[in-house]
């Protein structure tokens, strides 16, 4: 495992901490990306809010990334009450209009 949440824990909410050195490694190494996904579920606050913006810079990079966890994004992250990650995915989705 490559300990994405442990690497993106701590710091302020709104920083990219290690989101950027993450990303990166996800893009060479597409294998981990349902490592960080499954991060988006972490109890730490700015742990969700960087996974979030990975999620949409990999995305933007390589849409068909997100193709196998489409069903994933809509039970298990809209099933959340978090209003972190709403906001995200819609911005992710109406910023590309």
């Amino acid at each position: 495992m490559r300990n994405f949440e442990g690497r993106l824990t701590g710091g302020h909410p709104n920083s990219l901490g290690n989101t950027i050195e993450v990303v990166e490694e996800v893009l060479a190494n597409i294998d981990s990306f349902d490592e960080l996904f499954n991060c988006q579920f972490s109890s730490d606050e700015a742990v969700k809010l960087q996974v979030s913006n990975a999620l949409k810079r990999i995305c933007k990079e390589k849409e068909d990334l997100l193709v196998p966890f489409l069903g994933r994004f809509l039970s298990e992250i809209t099933a959340t009450a978090e209003t972190s990650i709403h906001w995200s995915l819609f911005f992710n989705r109406s910023s590309r209009n």
